[in-house]
């Protein structure tokens, strides 16, 4: 009663945030309450607003500008120790807009996660929370009334078994909840990616080939249960991979299959799945390569560690098999007091249909190409400045619809002591869709804000 009394000024679509961050914290907080445990504090407050000549993201014909202010708190909490690793940021942003030609907007975002070394290196336990604001459904622009809060609670124990000198044998059980809001443009009917659960268990044997490399092969099974009654997905997936980790950087190859199958389908999913990363230094420069091809479906990814939870976000159950390339080149060299890097990101999403789809074409199919480039430049030990660039292309194969989204950004940070900093920023978008036959829908926003950040050690 007096938590539901203390909630009852927060607007109703949050509180069901708020309480499953409580309790998501207050799961940590019993193995972190010891006498010798110390967290680490940060809190932020941030202040901004943004004007935009296209509030509503409507077509060309139909625009209206618009300016959106903004206040907001982020708490950060970190926690190192030889039993306990903890890291949790979290964001509350208030939104409100001018004219109220949009609703006021309460926004809950971050991430918390927990590694309890309970046995040294063999036996741990993780625990993984994730809310976030998406799109409910990506064919339809970004506004306010097509965003949705999606919480990821995940938990589960990884044992490791020394079968021999050269051999371990790696047991991992998971399970994951999946809790997703409506947003405001959706109707009941229309509404299919709900809540669910998974449980997912992997197994994989590791043979050390020499001390800087090692040969494995895993197996993973997952079902996912939908609470409207949605036929269940299965998921299988079986490997073999070859990593090595040298003082130059490490390198690693999965290849192997994958299955998806879907309750009361007569129809399987399978498909090649693969994982290589790469990672080379070059006198002090540094080379990335991620590359994963895998099935999944639409909600969330089958492997956190390679796909992550918020990549899919699609309005849709069912079956996608997802390839993604991630090319990533740090200049750590470039000149004296400065860091720059390049990324490239190539991510194709492809909807297996099945008969349980009720589309009977591929309407969802998308591929994404960005590339981004950022150089920050630290003047002393007290103030440095970042420019950032990113510019974003989706295609839509079904439709003659294209994105594009331009980015530019500077950021300067001044760290007035060793507990109080202060950041400014300044960032630009453009966004240019072309999308038959609803027209063209264009906008331009600009940002201005600042955060003040207090660390408590």
């Amino acid at each position: 009663m007096i938590i539901v009394q203390r909630l009852a000024w927060i607007p109703s679509h949050l509180r069901l945030s708020l309480k499953t961050l409580s309790k998501a914290l207050g799961l940590t907080a019993l193995l972190l309450s010891t006498p010798s445990f110390a967290l680490d504090y940060t809190l932020d407050l941030l202040i901004g607003g943004e004007a935009t000549d296209n509030i509503n993201r409507l077509p060309d014909n139909q625009k209206r500008d618009g300016l959106e202010s903004h206040i907001g708190s982020r708490i950060g909490l970190t926690h190192e120790s030889e039993a306990i690793n903890f890291e949790a940021n979290y964001r509350l942003t208030y939104r409100d807009f001018k004219n109220d030609r949009l609703e006021t907007n309460d926004e809950i975002n971050g991430d918390s996660e927990l590694l309890w070394e309970i046995i040294d290196n063999r036996l741990s336990w993780n625990f993984n929370h994730d809310i976030s604001e998406v799109l409910s459904n990506d064919l339809v622009p970004d506004t306010v009334d097509n965003k949705e809060t999606r919480q990821i609670l995940s938990t589960g124990p990884t044992y490791t078994a020394r079968i021999s000198a050269v051999d371990d044998v790696i047991l991992s059980l998971a399970y994951t909840q999946l809790t997703q809001g409506n947003a405001a443009n959706e109707s009941p009917i229309d509404r299919s990616n709900i809540d669910s659960d998974r449980k997912q268990a992997n197994i994989m044997w590791s043979h050390s080939l020499s001390s800087t490399s090692a040969f494995e092969m895993g197996y993973a099974n997952a079902e996912t249960e939908f609470d409207n009654n949605s036929p269940d997905f299965k998921y299988q997936q079986l490997f073999a991979g070859y990593n090595t980790e040298l003082a130059s950087g490490n390198y690693g190859l999965r290849i192997g299959t994958n299955q998806a199958e879907r309750g009361n389908s007569d129809e399987d999913q399978s498909g090649l799945f693969t994982s290589i990363n790469y990672n080379r230094n070059f006198s002090g420069n540094i080379l990335s390569i991620d590359i994963v091809r895998q099935l999944a479906d639409s909600s969330i990814g089958l492997d956190r560690d390679i796909d992550g939870f918020n990549t899919n976000n699609f309005d849709e159950i069912a079956v996608v098999e997802r390839t993604r390339l991630n090319v990533d080149y740090q200049f750590l060299n470039l000149c004296r007091g400065c860091i720059a890097q390049v990324t490239y990101t190539y991510d194709d999403s492809d909807f297996e249909n099945d008969d349980l789809v009720l589309s009977t074409d591929t309407t969802q199919d998308n591929q994404d190409n960005r590339i981004s480039a950022g150089i920050t430049y630290n003047i002393n030990s007290r103030l440095s400045t970042r420019l950032l660039t990113s510019y974003l292309q989706t295609d839509f194969s079904a439709s003659d619809r294209k994105d594009r989204i331009t980015e530019v950004g500077s950021q300067v940070d001044w760290q007035l002591s060793a507990k109080l900093a202060l950041n400014f920023y300044l960032p630009y978008i453009n966004r240019d869709t072309k999308n038959t036959p609803l027209g063209d829908i264009d906008y331009n926003a600009s940002t201005i804000g600042m955060a003040a950040t207090y660390t408590i050690k």
